[in-house]
């Protein structure tokens, strides 16, 4: 009976370093998942953090070459601007010459004429 016993708690004692084996070789594995995990997600966050630089880069040359582009049309639409000031000055400038021409010769015409009627009135 005796031999019995110690025959069952032997077989006991050999499940329990068996369980306990197989527990630590999941612990393990459990680690070594976790590890994995781990990388893997640090690995994807830099992925993702390098994407987002690099769109983040081109979106920032974009709106530089689109600001570029508006500051050329603002600039361009300034020169004319300030080209068809100037046109109408200019078209201002000799319409008052051409109107104090027009006085002019008026005043000329009319002290002309007034000559003439003088002259044949004389005469």
């Amino acid at each position: 009976l005796q031999a019995e016993r110690d025959e069952v708690e032997g077989a006991r004692a050999e499940l329990a370093n068996a369980l306990a084996e197989e527990h630590q070789k999941q612990r393990q594995q459990v680690s070594r998942l976790e590890a994995n995990a781990s990388r893997a997600h640090a690995e994807r966050t830099q992925q993702i953090e390098k994407e987002h630089a690099i769109a983040t880069n081109k979106a920032r040359e974009e709106t530089q070459r689109l600001q570029a582009q508006l500051d050329a049309v603002l600039a361009q639409k300034s020169e004319l601007a300030q080209g068809f000031s100037h046109e109408q000055d200019e078209m201002l400038s000799a319409n008052v010459t051409l109107r104090q021409d027009l006085t002019t010769l008026k005043s000329k015409l009319s002290e002309s004429y007034i000559d003439r009627k003088h002259h044949e009135a004389e005469a």
